[in-house]
């Protein structure tokens, strides 16, 4: 009969692939705010350019 449980290879296999899908999702988070951002800063410009005052200027955020 076939063994239905994962031996140490394939365990490390599994564990190395679960951890790269919580890195990727947590990338993929962190991506999707900075777009959010972007975004914000880009309605802010854009409305300067309409010549519309901008409520809110966005600080700069700190380069990691």
């Amino acid at each position: 009969m076939h063994d239905v449980t994962p031996g140490d290879p394939e365990r490390r296999i599994l564990d190395a692939v679960s951890s790269l899908a919580r890195s990727l999702q947590a990338e993929r988070e962190r991506l999707a705010r900075r777009l959010r951002e972007l975004e914000d800063e880009l309605d802010v410009l854009a409305s300067r350019l309409d010549g519309e005052p901008a409520l809110i200027a966005p600080a700069p955020l700190p380069r990691s």
